[in-house]
C-alpha cells in the first residue's frame, strides 16, 4: 500500500476540521443571537456564567491531561508502541475520573458555604443551576481528554462527524425548550446530555482503534515506560492550563460576577464569544497542525517544522489584519442589527479583544513548540506572572468600567504574554521569522481601515468590500509580501 504524503494527510484532516468548524461556528453564532434575544441580558448573563463555571471547573480538574495526550500518544502510536498507547490513556482516564468525581461531590455538599459568592447572579434557580453545572463537569472534562485522543490518532473525520451531529441535535433541542419554557435550566440539561453522548461515541472509537477493553481499566497493572517523564510533563502542562485558560483567560467572569452582575457578564460574554468565532477560521488548521507538529518533532523533521511555522505565522498575521480591518469598519452596525440595541456596549469590548487576538493568534502558530521541545518551564512561569498581572488589572478596572475593563485587562495581558512567548520560541528554536516583511502589511491595513471607516457612510457597501478585498491582496502580491513561489515551496516540502 502506498504511503500517504504529509500534505495529503494534512489537507484531509484540515478539510474534516473545517467542515466541523463552519457548522459549529454557524450554530454558535445563531445560538448567541437567539439566546440573547429570547432570554434578555440578565438571564443570558446567568446562562453565560453557568457555562463558564462548568468549563472552568472542567479545566481545573482536567489536570492538563489533554495536552499530555497530544504530546505522548502520537509518539507511541506512530512508532507502533500500541501497548504503551493503551497504558497512558488508561492511566489518565482513571486519574481524571476519580479526581473529578470526588471534587464534584464535595462541591455539591458544601454549596451552602459558598453560595453567597453568586449573589450577583440574582436568579431564583441559582441552586439548581449550580448543581447542573457541577454535574456537567465530568462529561466536559472527559470529552476534552477523548477529543485530544482522537486528534492524536489523526482521525479528524471521526471528530467532525460526532461533533456536528451532537451540536445540531443540541441546538434544535435547546431552541424548542426555550420557546416552550423560557428557562435556563433546560439548556444546562441539554448540555449535559450532549456532552455525555459525545463521550460515549468518542470512547467507543478509541476503544476500537487501540483494541481497548473496558475491563483492562481494572485488571492490567503494568507500569508506563516513561511514567516519570509523562507526569512531570503533565505537571507543567496543568499549571500552564490553569493560568492560561482559567486565570489568564477567564478570570474576568469571576470579577464581573462579584462586581458587576449578569448584564455586564452578558456583554463581555458576547464580545468574548464573537472573538472566539473569528478564531474558528484558524483553529481547524491549528488543531491539526499542533498534532502534526508533535509528529514532526517525534520524527526529528525540524527543517520541515521550521518551514511550516515561519510561513504560516506570516500568512496568519496577514489574514488576521485583513479581518481586523473589516471588524473596525463594520462591527458596530452589524452587532446592533443582529443583537439589538440592548447589547450596544458589546462593540468596543469586541474590538479591543479582537485587536489583541490578531497578535496572539498570529504568533500563536508556534505556541505549542516549547511544550513539544519539553521546554515548558519558562512558559509556565511566564503564564503565572501574566496571570497575576491579569488579576490585578481585573481588580482595578472591572469595578470601574465593567465589561470594558474586563476586555482591556484580558487584551493587555494576552499581548504582553504573546510577545514574550514569541521571543522565547525564537531563542530555543533559532527559527528565522521575517518580521520586517509584515510591516508593509500592517501599514496597508491601517490605511485601508481608516479609508473604510470613512467611505462606509456611502451606499454600495457590498461593492466597496469587493473592491477593497481585491486591491488589498493585489498590493500584497505586487509587493511580494504574498509570494506564489514561497507557497509552492511549502507545498513541495510536504510531499
Amino acid at each position: 500500500m502506498e504511503k500517504k504524503s504529509f500534505l495529503t494527510e494534512l489537507l484531509k484532516n484540515i478539510k474534516s476540521n473545517y467542515l466541523r468548524m463552519i457548522i459549529l461556528a454557524f450554530l454558535s453564532f445563531l445560538s448567541s443571537v437567539l439566546f440573547s434575544r429570547m432570554l434578555g441580558p440578565n438571564s443570558y448573563g446567568a446562562y453565560t456564567y453557568m457555562i463558564w463555571l462548568t468549563s472552568t471547573m472542567a479545566t481545573l480538574l482536567g489536570l492538563g491531561l489533554g495536552g499530555t495526550i497530544t504530546k505522548f500518544l502520537p509518539m507511541y502510536y506512530l512508532n507502533e508502541q500500541f501497548d504503551e498507547s493503551k497504558k497512558i490513556l488508561k492511566s489518565l482516564l482513571i486519574i481524571q475520573t476519580l479526581c473529578i468525581t470526588v471534587i464534584s461531590i464535595i462541591l455539591i455538599i458544601t454549596f451552602p458555604l459558598w453560595e453567597n459568592l453568586l449573589q450577583s447572579i440574582n436568579s431564583e434557580e441559582t441552586s439548581i443551576l449550580v448543581f447542573l453545572s457541577i454535574v456537567n463537569i465530568l462529561p466536559v472534562a472527559l470529552l476534552t481528554l477523548l477529543i485530544s485522543s482522537v486528534q492524536a490518532l489523526q482521525r479528524y473525520d471521526i471528530f467532525s462527524k460526532v461533533a456536528i451531529k451532537a451540536q445540531i441535535f443540541g441546538f434544535i433541542l435547546n431552541i424548542i425548550l426555550i420557546l416552550i419554557f423560557h428557562k435556563i435550566v433546560y439548556i444546562l440539561i441539554v448540555s449535559f446530555i450532549i456532552s455525555t453522548y459525545q463521550v460515549i461515541l468518542y470512547a467507543a472509537f478509541v476503544k476500537k482503534e487501540l483494541k481497548f477493553r473496558v475491563h483492562d481499566l481494572f485488571t492490567e497493572k503494568s507500569a508506563i515506560i516513561d511514567r516519570k517523564r509523562i507526569f512531570n510533563y503533565s505537571k507543567y502542562m496543568y499549571i500552564n492550563v490553569v493560568w492560561q485558560q482559567v486565570v489568564f483567560t477567564r478570570s474576568e467572569y469571576i470579577f464581573l460576577g462579584i462586581y458587576s452582575g449578569p448584564k455586564e457578564i452578558a456583554v463581555y460574554g458576547l464580545a468574548y464569544g464573537l472573538v472566539n468565532m473569528v478564531g474558528m477560521v484558524f483553529s481547524p488548521v491549528m488543531n491539526v497542525l499542533n498534532n502534526f507538529f508533535s509528529a514532526l518533532v517525534a520524527k526529528q523533521e525540524i527543517n520541515l517544522l521550521e518551514t511550516i511555522v515561519v510561513s504560516l505565522t506570516k500568512y496568519f498575521i496577514i489574514l488576521l489584519l485583513f479581518l481586523l480591518t473589516y471588524a473596525f469598519a463594520f462591527s458596530k452596525e452589524v452587532i446592533n442589527l443582529v443583537y439589538s440595541s440592548q447589547y450596544n456596549d458589546v462593540v468596543l469590548s469586541f474590538l479591543i479583544m479582537l485587536a489583541g487576538f490578531v497578535l496572539l493568534q498570529g504568533v500563536g502558530v508556534a505556541g505549542s513548540i516549547p511544550f513539544l521541545y519539553e521546554k515548558q518551564k519558562f512558559v509556565v512561569n511566564m503564564g503565572i506572572v501574566a496571570g497575576v498581572i491579569n488579576i490585578l488589572l481585573d481588580i482595578i478596572l472591572i469595578p470601574k468600567w465593567g465589561s470594558l475593563g474586563a476586555a482591556i485587562a484580558n487584551t493587555t495581558t494576552q499581548v504582553i504574554s504573546a510577545i514574550i512567548g514569541f521571543i522565547y520560541i525564537i531563542k530555543i528554536t533559532n527559527f528565522r521569522f521575517s518580521i520586517s516583511k509584515l510591516i508593509p502589511s500592517i501599514l496597508l491595513s491601517i490605511v485601508f481601515c481608516l479609508s473604510l471607516i470613512y467611505i462606509q457612510q456611502f451606499k454600495l457597501k457590498l461593492l466597496i468590500i469587493i473592491v477593497y478585498t481585491l486591491v488589498y491582496f493585489s498590493l500584497l502580491y505586487v509587493t511580494k509580501i504574498i509570494s506564489k513561489q514561497e507557497i509552492n515551496k511549502i507545498i513541495c516540502k510536504f510531499k
